[in-house]
């Protein structure tokens, strides 16, 4: 598994499974779960997050009872480790997941969901931290961030989490040019954080101006070579039927194209969308 990043955090599993640490209660496990998303894809037990929505008061005892048991033995079942594919109602046999958290995973996103319950962030997503503030003035912004670091770094303290300074960094939105070279300068522990001017969070890259032009830019590139795919397919005589043709343009383009769509394409800048119809 992947220690949990915030913001992002970083801890080994045996931090993580520390049998010292306060044990998990109904209170913190029921909007765990309900914090775990809704994803469709299943576990090894063809459970979905959807299936833990609807535990009542016993299920989410039993279940915080199974997060207590696996935290005083400080070990993970290689069950909640592990991945398999499925395609065309074809399943592969599971592999272990040696790094990352397991998307497909039920249990275990709802397990790592428990520990930023008490954590003073403002948006967690899985295990990714954002906090952000608005402000006129951009000192005013990075003096909140600064100040709002220490609270954060007491918080990883007493869980016995370190913070990965590498995947930390800072990201300035506004709507004036010339503000586009500027560094907030948000500190961490004494030293600034690094200044990254195109964020992605959960696959959407996010740039100063709300333009999107990095990321559709992004979308074409990854696009592109599915295109020729679906053209070399469509150039034969023995894969040219509809059917065919349109399965590969859905599962290969089109999840590209739109996914997120709501979020980048009202905002996107008519240079970017052009970029978009032309590839």
């Amino acid at each position: 598994m992947t220690p949990p990043a915030g913001p992002p955090t970083e801890a080994s599993s045996a931090a993580i499974l520390s049998p010292t640490h306060p044990a998990f209660t109904p209170v913190q496990t029921r909007p765990a779960v309900w914090t775990s998303g809704t994803s469709t894809a299943t576990g090894p037990d063809f459970l979905t997050t959807l299936h833990l929505h609807h535990l009542g008061p016993r299920g989410i005892q039993y279940l915080t009872k199974l997060f207590n048991l696996f935290l005083a033995k400080a070990n993970i079942p290689a069950i909640w480790k592990s991945a398999r594919c499925s395609y065309n109602s074809c399943i592969s046999s599971p592999c272990p997941v040696l790094a990352g958290v397991p998307q497909g995973s039920v249990i275990f996103n709802s397990y790592f969901l428990d520990f930023p319950q008490s954590a003073p962030l403002i948006t967690s997503y899985a295990d990714d931290f954002t906090a952000a503030v608005g402000a006129v003035q951009i000192a005013n912004a990075s003096a909140v961030l600064s100040s709002h670091s220490l609270h954060v770094a007491a918080w990883a303290c007493r869980k016995g989490l370190s913070v990965s300074i590498p995947k930390s960094h800072t990201t300035l939105f506004t709507s004036g040019t010339h503000q586009l070279q500027k560094d907030p300068h948000v500190s961490w522990e004494g030293s600034d954080l690094p200044l990254c001017r195109t964020l992605k969070i959960l696959g959407v890259t996010f740039n100063p101006h709300f333009t999107f032009l990095p990321c559709i830019a992004a979308i074409c590139q990854r696009a592109c070579p599915c295109l020729n795919i679906l053209k070399s397919l469509a150039g034969t005589s023995w894969e040219q039927q509809k059917e065919t043709l349109l399965v590969t343009f859905k599962a290969l383009i089109k999840s590209l194209i739109t996914y997120a769509a709501p979020v980048w394409f009202p905002n996107a800048s008519p240079l970017a969308i052009s970029k978009l119809q032309t590839t």
